[in-house]
């Protein structure tokens, strides 16, 4: 998770820095990669807490992956190629553009689906210990703030989406930090 989370950075930094296409192309691919990555990253996690339920936080993990590989692929294979041979495609189909299509959909796998399954991670969860304990919390945190970033990504005051952007990509590093110690234990 940790190399997960400094190569998006990186790929992301790229992006910002030098604004071609190529960067673009392999941040979206980036985020396309951690959607998979976060689905089998965190259901590992259900098997490893033993969580209860797990068929539903996985489903939600599931529809993370999805949801962001549908907007990010059509953004990358559709929407981009159209834009490049000429034709004018409209903002509301345009990923990176308030509101459209591919944006809602992005921002339902990052932010609406994620945060579910966080906030059932944390209520399925047993602790053990403190870690596990702070672990848990955590979910419950980040989860509250990818669903409010969602919702307010809706509206004129979208750039409060950052809540949840801020969650899911230090969120699970964090996470992942704590892991590491409580291996330790």
């Amino acid at each position: 998770m940790l190399v997960l989370g400094l190569i998006y950075g990186l790929s992301l930094m790229m992006f910002l820095i030098f604004k071609t296409e190529l960067y673009l192309t392999i941040w979206e691919t980036m985020t396309i990669v951690s959607g998979i990555y976060f689905y089998l990253y965190f259901k590992h996690l259900t098997n490893l807490y033993d969580l209860k339920n797990k068929k539903l936080i996985n489903i939600f993990l599931l529809l993370t992956a999805i949801s962001t590989s549908v907007a990010h692929l059509s953004s990358i294979l559709i929407t981009r190629p159209l834009l490049n041979s000429g034709v004018n495609v409209p903002n509301y189909l345009l990923i990176g553009k308030y509101p459209s299509i591919e944006m809602f959909i992005d921002y339902m796998g990052w932010g609406f689906f994620l945060g579910i399954a966080f906030i059932l991670f944390f209520k399925k969860m047993n602790v053990n210990n403190s870690i596990d304990k702070s672990i848990k919390i955590q979910f419950l945190v980040y989860g509250i703030l990818m669903i409010t970033g969602f919702i307010f990504g809706l509206t004129p005051l979208q750039s409060l989406w950052y809540l949840a952007s801020i969650c899911y990509s230090f969120g699970p590093m964090v996470i992942a930090i704590l892991l590491l110690i409580r291996k330790d234990d």
